[in-house]
C-alpha cells in the first residue's frame, strides 16, 4: 500500500466494494478512450504496486532532463508496462532498466506505435538513471508530503496550473 494511502486512511479500490465496482466502469471509460490498449490488472496487484523504484527514476529523469517530453515519454511507458500485458513487475530493478533500455522516442502509451524507433535512452543512461534513482528518496518523500499537503487522499493526484495561473487538483485513474 502507497505511502499516500496509509497517511490518509485511505483504502485500496479492491479492498472496498463500491470502490471495486465503480474501477470496473472506470477501466471500460479508459479502453474506450484508447481502444487500442489492452488494460488488465496484474494477477497480484499487492505484491507489485510497490513501485518506489520507477517513482525515483522519474525524478531523477525529471531532473537530469531540462525536456519535459523524455520525462512524459517514461512516464507513459511505465504505465503502459504496469497496466498492460504482461503487466510488467516494475518493483524489480532489472524490469525498470528492462523498460527503460526499451523506450522509443515519441512513445505514448496510447497503443500506437511511434514513428521513430531511436530508444530514448542508451544503455549509459539506463545505467546513471537506475543509480541516481537512489539518490531520490528524500525527493519522492517530499512529493509525497506536498500532494498530502494540497489533500491529495489517493493516487493519482495531479495539482494542475492553466496559463492564467489558476491551480486545481485532479484525482482519477491512472490506467
Amino acid at each position: 500500500m502507497s505511502l499516500l494511502i496509509r497517511n490518509v486512511g485511505n483504502k485500496p479500490p479492491w479492498t472496498l466494494p463500491a470502490k471495486a465496482t465503480y474501477g470496473l466502469y472506470d477501466s471500460q471509460r479508459a479502453i474506450a478512450r484508447f481502444p487500442t490498449l489492452q488494460i488488465q490488472f496484474p494477477a497480484d496487484l499487492m505484491s507489485v504496486s510497490l513501485t518506489v523504484l520507477p517513482l525515483r527514476a522519474l525524478h531523477f529523469i525529471k531532473r537530469t532532463y531540462p525536456d519535459p517530453e523524455v520525462f512524459e515519454t517514461a512516464l507513459h511507458c511505465f504505465f503502459h508496462s504496469f497496466w498492460s500485458p504482461p503487466n510488467m513487475n516494475l518493483t524489480r530493478p532489472e524490469n525498470v532498466a528492462k523498460v527503460l533500455a526499451e523506450i522509443s522516442v515519441g512513445f505514448k502509451g496510447d497503443g500506437s506505435d511511434p514513428a521513430a524507433a531511436d530508444k530514448l535512452f542508451n544503455a549509459q543512461e539506463v545505467k546513471a538513471i537506475l543509480k541516481g534513482a537512489h539518490d531520490m528518496k528524500d525527493a519522492l518523500k517530499q512529493t509525497t508530503q506536498s500532494a498530502l499537503d494540497q489533500g491529495a487522499f489517493g493516487a493519482p493526484w495531479l495539482w494542475v496550473t492553466n496559463s492564467a495561473g489558476q491551480s486545481e487538483p485532479f484525482f482519477g485513474s491512472d490506467r
